[in-house]
């Protein structure tokens, strides 16, 4: 495993370990790269990551406070919900968190919580450490769109023939009057 010297421009392959110790006070640069095969995605038979995730992260730290704001690249192969054609989709997600340690385990009290927007991005934890791969996992699965479509003037699929009219006509018989 590999983990950050000074941590202001260190590259961590296939590792999404966070080592606070390393970092210095302010604004830290760092890259990951993250193979595809992590993710679990093989489920999802409408969604495949094609290249590892490259993720640019700059960390500030404050004290026992620190907030993340980065980019995750990677291309994707897609089912496209209106032609049911396969293509290949380039993500660019922009993302932020913030982390603050706590030196006691965080327990909610209430099942009814309501969170603030600045308080949705907020994580505690404890020890020297952050674990940053389920904030790049939720980042990949959000991104997923609900109803891709492969080119904006997708035709789809006529319901009556099942023609992919990107390709061909409608093959239904036209009525008369």
């Amino acid at each position: 495993m590999n983990t950050p010297k000074k941590a202001k421009e260190k590259s961590l392959h296939s590792c999404s370990v966070l080592s606070l110790t390393a970092l210095s006070e302010g604004k830290n640069n760092l890259h990951y790269s993250i193979s595809p095969d992590l993710f679990l995605l093989e489920q999802n038979t409408e969604f495949e990551l094609l290249n590892e995730v490259s993720v640019e992260l700059t960390v500030l730290k404050s004290g026992d406070k620190f907030f993340l704001k980065g980019i995750a690249n990677y291309k994707a192969k897609i089912n496209c919900a209106f032609c049911g054609e396969r293509f290949i989709k380039e993500f660019s997600e922009p993302f932020q968190a913030e982390y603050i340690k706590s030196s006691v385990p965080i327990k909610l009290k209430t099942k009814n919580l309501l969170l603030s927007s600045e308080e949705i991005d907020r994580n505690y934890f404890q020890g020297d450490t952050i674990d940053l791969f389920p904030l790049f996992h939720d980042v990949i699965i959000l991104a997923i769109p609900l109803a891709p479509r492969c080119q904006e003037k997708c035709k789809g699929i006529c319901p009556g023939c099942g023609a992919n009219l990107n390709y061909e006509p409608c093959r239904c018989k036209k009525k008369n009057g």
